[in-house]
């Protein structure tokens, strides 16, 4: 009996249409020239050991059951993996025009929902491996399970530990959801949760340009910023590299926001901050297992360090009340509750152009403004593709329903790599807005060390290679 795709699965493959395409990407730039048909025949059977990515997701009439995982006959993970080389002379400019318009191309159903590509030509000898998956397959987790067999493994393991999703029957039963809702307004700590989440959705919050049903089109921008950089921040105001980088983001709106005429005083931009919320014994496994946790970036701060101490507050407060599990756990229920063809139908509707115009219109203030992920890694870690060492690896986040603006911040070495994605109809120059990232943390670096900061001109954002 096939497996059924899981019901967290099913909302992103029910989300993705044609402007809100629910596909990821990262890409990992190594100094010097992969060698496409060496790496492809080395990766093919690892990919092939991990079998989601040799299955498509099958249809029910009337969505009356979530869709089921079924094998693609005769695969061969070689089909997928492509070539293309830039011409001379292979500049960044070239590179990010190519990685947009190949981003624009949708995972159809027909095959499995995943693409490699292989760019060789860049300036410099460099090249990169470019890795395209739908968010069915995977969250962060699963996610860096699989980058694990896309990248040398100096034991040369195949990795079995990448496994199915476990299938729904096998998942603990709950009981019936009105059960469950008494259960919880019994307890005191769930009442303090939905207190906050009502909290945060109830703040005053701007309707900014790119809050509104996007486009289909997106543009990138990424940047690194040295670590040791974003460090004396944290360590000087207090807080974690996450909320450096939302305290950035804050202060960059706040700027885009005045360009724009609006008046964001004593308002917040509210912020999703995706969570693993899988079991210890269930890492390893595909699929998504993840929530959000609601967080408000306070607006309208003209101290950088006022506006960092009011972040690192709001989400400390946010952890420590566990509203990611809240969230998870209510958003379970009501996927239980109205089952599979209740979810189509209302993933359908919230991701439909009308009512995001009617939220648009007679709702005071967004539900929510952006998702920012983050991912930290240890310094010391240090992935190889071919036998390159990788210098850069990015994220590309697609925009989806009302977000037009996403931001990734994965550290890797010694840089936060900051990736934007920016809806191209309403927001198309996300490259200022990045200019505007750069100079908040310049501002909370000068304000943390002012000595260092004028006394050291090269730590500044490191743009391209």
């Amino acid at each position: 009996m096939p497996e059924r795709v899981t019901k967290y699965d099913a909302m992103f493959l029910y989300c993705d249409n044609e402007v809100a395409e629910m596909q990821v990407a990262a890409a990992s730039i190594v100094d010097g020239r992969i060698d496409f048909e060496r790496y492809a025949k080395w990766v093919a059977p690892r990919i092939a050991a991990i079998p989601r990515l040799c299955q498509i997701p099958k249809f029910v009439p009337l969505n009356l059951r979530y869709p089921a995982w079924v094998d693609v006959p005769e695969f061969d993970p070689i089909d997928q993996i492509e070539h293309i080389e830039l011409a001379a002379p292979g500049s960044d400019a070239q590179f990010k025009e190519l990685l947009t318009e190949k981003f624009h191309q949708r995972l159809g159903i027909e095959k499995p929902l995943w693409r490699i590509r292989i760019i060789t030509g860049l300036e410099g000898g460099r090249s990169a491996m470019v890795f395209y998956v739908h968010h069915c397959n995977c969250d962060g987790a699963a996610a860096m399970e699989i980058f694990r067999a896309l990248y040398d493994d100096p034991e040369e393991a195949y990795p079995e530990h990448v496994h199915l999703h476990r299938a729904e029957a096998s998942v603990k039963k709950h009981p019936p959801v009105p059960v469950r809702v008494i259960k919880g307004l019994m307890s005191q700590s769930t009442r303090d949760q939905l207190r906050h989440v009502w909290r945060y959705l109830k703040a005053p919050g701007p309707w900014l340009p790119f809050t509104r049903s996007v486009s289909g089109r997106v543009g990138f921008a990424w940047r690194d910023y040295p670590i040791d950089k974003l460090h004396t921040i944290r360590k000087t105001f207090g807080g974690t590299i996450t909320d450096v980088g939302l305290a950035a983001i804050g202060g960059a709106i706040d700027r885009y926001a005045a360009r724009e005429e609006i008046d964001v005083k004593d308002q917040f931009f509210k912020v999703v901050l995706p969570e693993n919320v899988r079991a210890t014994e269930r890492y390893g496994e595909m699929g998504n297992d993840v929530s959000g946790i609601p967080t408000l970036v306070p607006l309208g701060i003209d101290d950088p360090a006022e506006r960092l101490r009011k972040v690192t507050e709001y989400t400390r407060m946010a952890k420590e009340k566990r509203l990611g599990r809240f969230v998870h756990g209510a958003l379970s229920g009501l996927m239980d509750l109205i089952r599979p063809a209740g979810t189509a139908w209302l993933t359908g509707l919230l991701a439909s152009p009308g009512w995001i115009g009617f939220a648009r219109r007679f709702v005071n203030t967004p539900r929510e403004h952006a998702i920012v992920t983050s991912v930290q890694t240890p310094r010391s870690v240090v992935y190889k593709l071919d036998g390159h060492e990788i210098i850069r690896t990015f994220p590309m986040v697609p925009c989806g329903l009302s977000l037009g603006v996403m931001c990734a911040l994965i550290s890797y070495r010694d840089n936060l790599q900051v990736a934007l994605t920016g809806d191209a109809a309403t927001i198309p120059d996300i490259e200022g807005l990045m200019d505007d990232f750069a100079t908040v943390i310049d501002e909370m670096y000068e304000a943390a060390h002012p000595a260092v900061a004028s006394a050291v001109p090269e730590l500044e954002a490191v743009v391209g290679k």
